[in-house]
This record gives C-alpha cells, structure tokens and sequence, in this order.
C-alpha cells in the first residue's frame, strides 16, 4: 500500500539497528536509518530503558508517523523445531500443537509463546510438515514491555535469522518460495552467516541494518517466512487509514484536477489540507464500520449454521443424546466442542482406539478420525482427541 511506513529493530547483544521503510510510487524505499551501540554484558532487560530512548529519539528526530513496528532479537531467544501432524488437525492446528507441545519441546505451552508456518502438505501420507518457533514467555515479555515505553503497539517478533533470509529473498528476487527462502533460514540457523554475492551498493544497506531491514519489511511486503512470537491476540491489529487515505486522495485530486487544470499546485495543496481534516473526523467511523461488519457477518455465519441444523441436520441435543447412547463406560468426555466443522471430543478411556468404530458405526456420525496421537496417562487411561461430523 502506498504512503505506508514500517520501523525495524534490531536488538543484539551489544547492538541496536533502526531502519524505517516506506513505500511511494517507486516502491519500497529506505527512508531512514541508525545503529547504535549498546552496553555488553547486561541482558535485555536491563538495558531496556536505554533502548526505548534511544528508538523514541530516532522516531521524534526523523518526524516518523505512526506506523507497524517489527523487532528482531537473537537467535539464541527461540527454539526452531520442523515437526509433522496429521492432515486432520489443519482446521484447529494452532490448537493442536499447543496440545501436543510436551512432545516437541520440555516445556508446557503455558510457559511458552510460539508459532508456525505450514512449509508442505503431504495429501498420499496425510500428514502436515510444519516449521514451529518456540520461545519462552520471560525471554518475550521484556520486548512486549516496549509498548508501553514507545506508547505505541508491537506488530511482530521474529528471530534475526528469518529476518535475514526474507531480506536476501526480496533484495536478491530469487524467489518467494518458501523452500528457497526456508534452506536459507536453516543454514542462517547454522552458521549465523551466509555468503552474499552482492556488493553493499547492490544490496542498497549496510550489513550491520540487514535484520533490521527485514524485520521492517514484514510490514509492507509478503514475506516467504512468517513467523511471528507474538501472541495473535498481543499483536497491533492492522489499520485500514492508509488504505482510505489513498482512495480520497485520488478521487480528490482527479475532481480537483478536472476542473482547475491552471493551477495544479495550488489546488494540491488544498486536497492535501482537506484530506488530513476529513480523516481526523472519519479515522473513528471506520473503525466503527469494521467492528460492525465483522459482527454481522459472524451473525451471518451462525444463522447459516441453525438454518443447516434445521434442514434436516441432527440438533446439538441429537448428538449429545447420540454420544450419551453409543460411549462405553470405560469411556469420558472431558470436553465437547461442536461448531459448523463437525465435532470434537477430548477425554479419557481404557482402549481409545475402540471409540472409532463405534463412532464410525452411529447413524448420524462420519468422517470420525483422532487429531492427534494417544497419550498414556499415569493411571493407565488413554488420552484422545477425535474429530467427527454429522451426516446429512
């Protein structure tokens, strides 16, 4: 989008990057720039208030408007795990891997933040292979501190390794295909350097701002890896300003041109003072026209779904009777979840692996399948976690 900014920062052990991109009629173009260097031998969090201070300085300095701010931090602070699922739990995969996160690192998912990338889908063995970043929350957590300090929203964290590998991806136009830009993720992992056949003038940034410039271009340019170890729900929600701003301007200038073609710089001058004033006053009623789509269309979605229920399709109460009927003894239902998708079941039971023919075998159950693998609990119970759906 045009006339948009986005800040990078690069925070390393004994170094701080700061780069600001933007984006104009020409592309995506470096506007402005600064390293500074930081005192070795204290964590982040003890040199965060000298962080923040010295980022608000170069924001105030260089007139920087609000904009996504990006930070990358040292490699050391995740962990890089590629692991495999079934094909069945992509429709609840962020889900499922918290579920399953014991398994692929010694620590529970309350005391970490992560996320994931889906790098291929496997249809003839039915299997997921996904990329997971994992990070302990006491590690994040001083960067989210930053919020506050800059009195503006965090849009992402990554590890500077991924960064690096989407910059050389854009600079470099080999190829948007994660595969490419993923090999180069790994041997960064690795070697913490790889060989760059391009000057410094190609490349069109120092060395030093690398991380930094990409980091910054997450916020305007699709990256082939996104990893992101903010938390959705922390994440600075993206505004729609740029993009209304971008429209009225060209209507206004088209209109104005139109008509005062004698006197085009005059008449710029106007549509910009307008513009700044008729956004001011609309800046709160878009935000009012998202919130209010988003919650008609989950409306729409749920009436949808009662209309299903009500054609023919078994109630809520249908299956719950359904399953109160056909599950064993030996069997409990820890937790239900029943949506337009199908259903899930969570629980224990003695054989786990019994259920699914006996769900498999109900009028008004398919497609039934576990999610995840079965676990073995200290009492000897089984864990599962099914999916299913509801004929026609």
């Amino acid at each position: 989008m045009i006339f948009q900014n986005s800040l990078g920062i690069d925070i390393s052990r004994h170094r701080l990057g700061l780069l600001c991109l933007k984006t104009s009629f020409k592309g995506i173009i470096n506007a402005q720039e600064a390293v500074y260097l930081l005192e070795k031998g204290k964590s982040f969090k003890e040199k965060s208030d000298v962080v923040a201070d010295l980022i608000k300085a170069f924001i105030q300095s260089h007139q920087i408007a609000s904009g996504d701010i990006f930070i990358g931090i040292p490699n050391e602070s995740a962990m890089i795990r590629e692991v495999r699922l079934p094909l069945a739990a992509k429709e609840n995969l962020r889900e499922t891997l918290k579920y399953e996160m014991e398994k692929f690192v010694p620590m529970s998912a309350d005391e970490i933040y992560f996320d994931y990338q889906i790098l291929a889908e496997d249809k003839e063995n039915q299997d997921l292979r996904i990329l997971l970043a994992i990070a302990k929350k006491s590690v994040i957590e001083p960067y989210l501190e930053l919020k506050e300090k800059l009195g503006n929203g965090i849009s992402g964290i990554e590890i500077r390794s991924s960064a690096i590998a989407n910059f050389l991806s854009y600079r470099l136009s080999d190829s948007k295909d994660i595969s490419v830009a993923y090999e180069r993720f790994i041997e960064l992992q690795k070697n913490s350097a790889v060989e760059i056949s391009a000057s410094p003038e190609e490349l069109g940034v120092s060395e030093d701002l690398i991380p930094a410039f990409g980091v910054a271009l997450k916020g305007l340019y699709q990256t082939p890896i996104q990893m992101n170890l903010i938390p959705p729900e922390l994440r600075k929600k993206r505004g729609k300003t740029g993009i209304y701003t971008f429209i009225i301007l060209i209507c206004l200038t088209v209109l104005f041109g139109a008509g005062w073609g004698a006197s085009r710089v005059i008449q710029h001058r106007l549509v910009e003072n307008r513009i700044n004033q008729e956004m001011k006053r609309l800046a709160a009623d878009v935000r009012q026209a998202d919130q209010i789509r988003a919650e008609v269309e989950a409306l729409e979605k749920k009436a949808d779904y009662l209309n299903k229920l009500q054609n023919g399709r078994p109630t809520a109460l249908d299956m719950m009777a359904e399953l109160s009927r056909i599950i064993p003894d030996k069997a409990w239902v820890q937790q239900l979840i029943i949506s337009e998708k199908g259903l899930q079941l969570e629980g224990f039971a003695e054989s786990a692996s019994e259920l699914i023919p006996i769900l498999d075998a109900s009028k008004i159950f398919k497609d039934v399948a576990f999610l995840s693998s079965i676990t073995k609990e200290r009492d000897g119970k089984e864990r599962f976690l099914i999916g299913l759906k509801t004929k026609s």
